[in-house]
């Protein structure tokens, strides 16, 4: 098989869920698929589905990311900035800056995150939608959150959407 791998990661993400392209020379039961590649795969990486791709059509891209979001400052930063962020997200109308290497784009926070939950004590869950624009998940909190530090928080990619084959 040919494999394609998707988006890299920006720096400090991790991720419990990325896509990959395989093609085949013929179609395969997935669950076959699924369970020779699972054994050839290195300890930790594992193929959970399978979605059917037509020859020639293009790779969806991801229209949403679920992020799991960790405050780790051990300052007591952390639960302040957690705080900050939730009161940030209760105005979705927010216009944020997203400064790129060449460029900066106004957002509203509505425009990039679609849904956002505490999570325990030092969490939360936040659905970032690319619908518009994509960008490092990590601009976003930073625009938010001006004094947060890479190694002030953790994140972590536990789903994606893909947009809808055309």
């Amino acid at each position: 098989p040919i494999m394609s791998w998707g988006r890299a990661l920006p720096v400090g993400m991790s991720s419990t869920c990325e896509w990959v392209n395989i093609f085949l020379r013929e179609r395969q039961d997935p669950q076959k698929v699924m369970e020779a590649l699972n054994q050839q795969l290195p300890l930790g990486l594992k193929f959970l589905r399978f979605d059917y791709l037509s020859m020639g059509k293009k790779q969806p891209q991801g229209v949403q990311e679920e992020y799991i979001i960790r405050f780790v400052s051990p300052d007591g930063r952390g639960l302040a900035h957690r705080q900050a962020m939730i009161e940030a997200l209760e105005n979705m109308d927010t216009v944020i800056t997203i400064t790129g290497k060449k460029t900066s784009r106004d957002m509203s926070l509505g425009q990039l995150i679609s849904s956002h939950k505490p999570v325990g004590k030092d969490r939360m869950r936040v659905i970032f939608d690319w619908s518009e624009y994509y960008t490092n998940p990590l601009k976003i909190l930073q625009a938010i959150l001006p004094d947060l530090e890479i190694q002030d928080v953790s994140m972590i990619k536990i789903d994606q959407v893909l947009a809808k084959g055309k």
